[in-house]
């Protein structure tokens, strides 16, 4: 679903939300236990940047079997997405504050 939005120009982001205020107001039966809500609409950010933020290492964030052991990352495929342009850019992109600053007083955000 995500790669359609993209392609349209949408946004989508994944997202706990308050389940019990959920069911009163979509009025969905009992039977249904929501777990994740989608928000869909145009970002306000670039695209390139939208929600970019520097990332742990991966091993600190992938596991194999169980939380001790760091799932290895293959030197070769990482090298593979980087190459064909979908390992994505390092963030943050130069410009990443001015545009969250910039973003904040578009919403009306208190400013740092």
């Amino acid at each position: 679903m995500d790669s359609v939005c993209f392609d349209e120009g949408l946004a989508v982001c994944l997202a706990p939300f308050d389940e019990a205020g959920a069911k009163e107001v979509l009025r969905t039966p009992d039977t249904w236990e929501p777990v994740m809500g989608m928000f869909l609409g145009y970002p306000a950010e670039s695209w390139e940047a939208g929600g970019q933020e520097p990332r742990p290492p991966f091993e600190s964030m992938f596991f194999e079997q169980n939380a001790a052991e760091p799932f290895a990352r293959d030197p070769k495929v990482a090298q593979t997405l980087a190459d064909s342009g979908l390992g994505g850019r390092p963030a943050p992109v130069p410009w990443r504050e001015r545009e969250v600053r910039a973003l904040s007083r578009m919403l009306g955000l208190p400013q740092e």
